[in-house]
């Protein structure tokens, strides 16, 4: 430092440890700050982040740059690793460590050591159940279940992320089954900061498409994860948008201990994808099932008629017995010409109701 007249004048290095010092005398050692995720970036094994704070509008009202340094990061990994959790935008989160002036960047931040998984699954599961306490209160639980779903459902919408294992494997079960199933995949991001707003709006594009081309059922796809993983159907844009589909909503969603809220109002929750697309499967098959019962009714019926009544025009024929000769051959060709007649006109009612059978069937298999 150096005295100008009457100034005391620092240079930029005196400056930033005056900072730092202020800070270390102000400050404890280790804080702990509450705040949501945003902006994750690397560099050099380093991880930078800021936690902001925002108010009921979503504007931010803070912001504190977070460092996450490649030499003191280990017990924070450990930390997020051992709930499941991977650090992305969006993740409210308590981390702790020293804030500190940076001196070669001029900048103010926490060095994060340690973080407390405990309290963003408690985030988590808060906001949860806010949202279903929402819903409950405004009757809409199960809302989408008041869709009938068709009896052969083979026109279907498919929201989940393109290329995914949860994508796939829904196509490659339906594929699989023989039906001709016709599948609309609406792409959506599943994970992050911005798959609520995606899932919300692939449903909604569906919708729009379904105006003109209806759709049966849309299965909503995701693979398993970790709660923070699946959070995104637990946001309430993911909510309202299946609540307020025009059609029925099948989830699978994680595997078979997760649930979310998605599947608490979606018309039907299975408990992974593949579940779900074979339960589509199955319903088309037991379609298949009761239209070719009823062709083989169809088929018998007539038949069984012919037979039952040639056995009574037969027995009818032998009470003739008594009656002169004569009587006896013409009423016999009589009976002749009825059982010929009978029979044809069965033959014709079977031919035009196999053709209406069959138009029902040209949509079950490809």
């Amino acid at each position: 430092m150096s005295v100008e007249g009457q100034r005391e004048v620092l240079s930029v290095a005196e400056a930033t440890r005056a900072i730092s010092a202020a800070l270390e005398r102000h400050l404890p050692a280790r804080v702990w700050v509450r705040g949501e995720v945003n902006g994750v970036r690397q560099g050099r094994g380093n991880t930078y982040f800021d936690l902001i704070e925002t108010d009921a509008g979503g504007a931010t009202v803070a912001k504190l740059p977070v460092a996450v340094l490649s030499w003191q990061r280990r017990e924070f990994d450990v930390d997020l690793a051992a709930a499941g959790l991977r650090l992305e935008g969006g993740m409210d989160v308590l981390v702790a460590g020293p804030v500190t002036f940076w001196d070669k960047g001029g900048q103010l931040r926490l060095e994060a050591l340690r973080v407390d998984p405990t309290y963003t699954l408690g985030a988590i599961a808060r906001r949860r159940r806010e949202v279903l306490e929402r819903i409950a209160a405004e009757g809409l639980t199960r809302h989408n279940a008041r869709h009938p779903t068709s009896l052969a459902p083979l026109r279907l919408g498919l929201v989940a992320a393109a290329g995914s294992d949860a994508a796939a494997d829904v196509r490659r079960q339906l594929r699989a089954a023989g039906y001709a199933f016709a599948v609309t995949v609406a792409d959506a991001r599943v994970q992050g900061a911005n798959a609520p707003g995606s899932v919300a709006a692939a449903l909604e594009a569906l919708a729009r498409l379904h105006a003109t081309a209806p759709l049966d059922v849309v299965l909503l796809a995701r693979g398993g994860g970790s709660e923070h993983d699946l959070a995104a159907f637990d946001d309430e844009r993911v909510v309202r948008a299946i609540v307020e589909a025009p059609f029925p909503v099948w989830t699978g969603i994680g595997h078979e201990q997760d649930d979310v809220a998605a599947d608490i109002v979606a018309h039907t929750a299975w408990p992974t994808p593949t579940a779900a697309a074979r339960g589509l499967v199955d319903a088309v098959a037991a379609a298949d099932g009761r239209v070719a019962a009823a062709a083989a009714t169809l088929a018998s019926a007539p038949a069984g008629r012919v037979d039952r009544e040639r056995e009574r025009l037969e027995r009818a024929t032998g009470r003739l017995a008594a009656v002169p000769s004569r009587q006896v051959g013409a009423a016999s060709r009589r009976l002749h010409h009825a059982s010929r007649l009978l029979a044809r006109a069965a033959g014709q009612n079977l031919a035009r109701r196999r053709a209406s059978l069959d138009a029902r069937r040209e949509r079950l298999p490809p």
